[in-house]
């Protein structure tokens, strides 16, 4: 109760809701459920509270990403360089996102060199543990990596993220990155053309990189790219306008390289020469397949299992081991074949469909044996390959029981299969969340995690989402977004529900609108 009250504090913007949240983050005697609620809040308003305060927030794994990420506004630099490097998981995550927002608002390009700091962003463990986050790291923690080593001056990062599969999704950053470097590496844009003609992977955005690179070092210069299509103001205006009337995406000014460098193979491939002649055909009558395909695209699709587990394992300590828990004790005893006795947990905006698979092996361990574990997501792609249910390595790379790898994956040649216990009680679908028929078609829910979706989605959209979540969930059901994410921004009934590690949002009981 304590946490809901905190979080309409904070939606309400009032004078004094600054006030009534540091008290709260400050008082010893607050659970650390609430404390997280106030620091959220706190983020919400851009208000920093005490710094040692925050120092000793970090220390707690629950509350850590929201104090490291205040204490990078706070322009606490040395704090969090010494927290990416002795840290791992989400503190490690939180650390240097804080951090790419503490030198964006301290340093100019210019003085980057003059930093004091700049001989610990440069030295050996902390450059590997940039390196790592790049290669390895959400596309938000990528980002926020490559951005930090450029302050150090590694060139080497740039190799790092175009090494990723979904490279594209680095592309603004890694441009973003490329006037520190240059400032600092005189002969950058000739390095980045020598690495470009090596047969390495992401050879094509390595050379757009040399180019941009020349043009910081020699504004006038000319391109070597000049004649390829550009996304000019008119068509990112045009395309941002038609994915968040469509998908509901905010697509931001800093996309707009990732946005070129995704769609402009596209252009090729159905014959026209620049991006308003695509986007007509896009918004043609047939241009349906090619539209999905650009939706495919442009948007994230970043997971793996486990992540985020922290929340998971709440989850199943206090909602599915829970006794006082119906649907799930009747899920897991019912015998008749009755499907409206078994619970039934949606992972919406699924991805490749490791949360989903996630979701149904806490359900396993936790004995329920009988569920329902519904996945969807805009792309037919992604959703493909979860149904498939085989992975690489590169989706075991959050912390995984040893048994119960051993349990609920079989290890073939050239990949990683789910069990097919798991298959069985799991659907995949391809759904647009906006699309009010699809949503029509769905059944209702014990619960829905929609995790590190809405920071994508515009704010319009947010609304619709959770207007849906709203209505698809059972009486008593529970919300779980993202670790960054929550529903200040949006009127809604929902009432925070702490949980002892993280927090949801819960539909209450008599909680009909």
């Amino acid at each position: 109760m304590r946490s809901a009250a905190l979080e309409a504090v904070a939606r309400t913007g009032a004078a004094r809701a600054p006030a009534i949240l540091l008290r709260a983050v400050e008082d010893r005697s607050e659970q650390p459920a609430v404390v997280l609620a106030a620091l959220l809040g706190l983020l919400h308003l851009e208000k920093v509270p005490l710094v040692n305060t925050l120092k000793r927030l970090a220390a707690d794994a629950l509350t850590a990403p929201p104090a490291l990420r205040l204490l990078g506004r706070a322009g606490e630099i040395a704090f969090l360089i010494e927290a990416v490097v002795t840290h791992t998981g989400s503190r490690q995550r939180a650390a240097v996102q804080g951090l790419a927002d503490a030198l964006g608002a301290s340093m100019s390009a210019k003085g980057a060199a003059a930093l004091p700091a700049i001989r610990e962003l440069a030295a050996p463990a902390m450059r590997a543990a940039l390196q790592a986050l790049v290669k390895n790291g959400d596309a938000p923690v990528a980002c926020a990596a490559l951005l930090v080593a450029a302050h150090a001056g590694d060139v080497a990062i740039l190799l790092a993220a175009v090494a990723r599969e979904d490279r594209a999704q680095l592309a603004s950053s890694a441009h973003r990155a490329l006037p520190i470097l240059a400032m600092l590496h005189a002969d950058l844009a000739t390095s980045l053309r020598a690495f470009a003609a090596d047969d390495v992977a992401g050879v094509e955005l390595l050379a757009e990189l040399a180019d941009a690179a020349a043009q910081v070092a020699s504004p006038r210069g000319t391109s070597a790219a000049a004649g390829a299509p550009r996304l000019d103001d008119r068509s990112f205006a045009r395309l941002s306008r038609l994915f968040e009337q469509v998908a509901g995406l905010a697509i931001t000014e800093d996309a707009r390289v990732r946005l070129e460098a995704r769609l402009r193979p596209r252009l090729q491939h159905t014959g026209v020469d620049d991006f308003g002649r695509y986007l007509d055909k896009i918004t043609s009558t047939a241009g349906a397949g090619e539209l999905q395909r650009a939706l495919e695209l442009v948007t994230v699709h970043e997971t793996y299992f486990f992540r985020e587990k922290e929340q998971l394992e709440a989850y199943r300590d206090e909602v599915i081991a829970s006794a006082g828990r119906s649907p799930f004790a009747k899920g897991a005893n019912a015998a008749n074949g009755d499907d409206s006795t078994v619970p039934r947990i949606w992972s919406a905006g699924c991805s490749t469909g490791e949360e989903a698979y996630t979701l149904a092996i806490l359900l396993e361990e936790a004995g329920v044996s009988r569920y329902q574990v519904f996945g969807t997501d805009l792309s037919v792609e992604v959703i493909e390959t979860a149904r498939a249910g085989k992975y690489l390595p590169r989706s075991f790379r959050g912390e995984i029981d040893g048994s119960v790898r051993k349990r609920w994956f079989i290890f073939e040649l050239g990949g990683v299969q789910v069990h097919p216990d798991l298959k069985r009680q799991t659907r995949f679908e391809v759904m647009n969340l906006l699309d009010d028929q699809a949503a029509a078609d769905m059944p209702s829910f014990d619960a829905i995690f929609c995790r590190n979706v809405l920071i994508y989605m515009s704010a319009p959209a947010r609304a619709r989402m959770i207007d849906l979540f709203w209505r698809k969930l059972k009486p008593g059901g529970l919300l779980l977004l993202g670790h960054s994410e929550s529903l200040l921004h949006v009127d809604t009934p929902f009432k925070l529900k702490a949980l002892k590690r993280g927090l949801g949002y819960e539909k209450p009981l008599q909680g009909a609108r």
